[in-house]
């Protein structure tokens, strides 16, 4: 039987994270599909991967999920340990893997968005 991550209490929870800042990267659904863009959290140091508000993060920022808002919204990679065993879970996708969501990222994000080129090799293709 494949284990419930949001069933757990939340210091379980918290020592299942490994800290590579991947669900820190902004996230747009399309549509039925998820896609997950190159433009980090504004919070987040992408050099250590470590949220720099971590204690306080909710307050500070809207978007900033839980782990079991995070499951419900399909923004954990694949080999997240939050999803890994999670029946079903389907993980956001790379922007280039969704036809139309590059201009849809940009309209979104504006120039932290970037061109096509900051678009693609996000923080899931690693």
């Amino acid at each position: 039987m494949a284990r419930q991550p949001s069933s757990d209490p939340p210091a379980v929870r918290e020592d299942l994270c490994r800290r590579c800042g991947k669900c820190c990267y902004e996230k747009l659904r399309i549509g039925d599909e998820v896609v997950v863009t190159s433009v980090p959290c504004p919070y987040l140091d992408t050099r250590t991967n470590l949220c720099t508000v971590y204690a306080y993060r909710h307050r500070v920022n809207a978007r900033c999920l839980s782990v079991e808002e995070g499951i419900r919204a399909h923004a954990f990679p694949a080999d997240c340990p939050y999803v890994r065993d999670l029946p079903g879970y389907r993980p956001p996708l790379p922007v280039e893997a969704v036809p139309g969501a590059a201009e849809l990222v940009r309209e979104a994000f504006g120039a932290a968005a970037g061109g096509p080129d900051s678009l693609r090799g996000g923080p899931n293709d690693a």
